[in-house]
């Protein structure tokens, strides 16, 4: 599991006001600049399109937002195409002045993005199977003014509770991000990525399964004392979209 500490981002637009359901547009393509120093993670959420591309100075990677897979020409022609993807990218930490900037893809069409974050990932521990994964809907029963009883579409949110495990040495740190995460917007990747952060040199495109990364807070988190070098947990998250 890599938890990712996020910072505000001083632009303007629809796209870092801290709300995923309003977006950000732009006609093929949407292009915003934003300071990283210190960061090593951007975050896009709520996206509308068929690449994203994040540049960090000479280092840069283009990712697909396409979410079909094409496994025939009957597939490739008729089948519903679904574009606008979850992405977290990892990089080395950035040092001061540093800026990156992410730019969204759709040629004749409309560029979306609801959500672009910066943070500080840290990584405590690697998920086991066993992982539930599910939503909460905020969809309720309505009635009008004449009596008529429907159902009333609403937000829905992701939900999570992960086993972990981790090293023991891990404790204490991983204890106190959660607690000085209590109460704010956080980002839970619980996708196994293959290069340890502390080994990157380049841009990664963490992607793995989109319902493994979650944008939310900690509703429980425990841990358990089972052996001398590692130990398991378990982490309890409440989505936000």
């Amino acid at each position: 599991m890599r938890v990712i500490t996020l910072y505000d981002i001083d632009e303007p637009g629809e796209m870092f006001d801290g709300i995923i359901d309003s977006q950000s547009e732009g006609a093929d393509e949407l292009t915003a600049t934003f300071a990283v120093d210190g960061m090593n993670s951007v975050a896009i959420f709520n996206t509308f399109g068929v690449e994203a591309t994040l540049e960090i100075g000479a280092m840069y990677i283009t990712v697909s937002l396409i979410r079909d897979s094409i496994k025939d020409w009957w597939d490739y022609w008729f089948a519903p195409s679904r574009v606008g993807r979850d992405v977290v990218f990892y990089f080395p930490t950035q040092p001061p002045g540093t800026n990156a900037t992410i730019t969204i893809t759709y040629n004749g069409s409309t560029a979306k993005c609801g959500l672009c974050v910066k943070g500080i990932a840290r990584q405590y521990g690697w998920t086991l199977y066993g992982i539930d994964i599910g939503i909460t809907d905020y969809s309720r029963i309505a009635t009008d003014e004449f009596g008529q009883t429907y159902l009333l579409e609403g937000r829905w949110a992701k939900r999570a509770v992960c086993p972990l495990v981790m090293h023991n040495d891990d404790f204490d740190p991983v204890y106190l991000d959660i607690v000085n995460n209590r109460g704010t917007a956080t980002i839970f990747d619980y996708n196994r990525q293959e290069v340890a952060l502390g080994d990157l040199t380049e841009i990664v495109a963490g992607i793995g399964f989109q319902f493994l990364i979650i944008y939310g807070f900690t509703e429980d988190f425990y841990l358990t004392a089972n052996w001398p070098s590692h130990s398991k947990a378990m982490h309890e998250v409440q989505g936000l979209t």
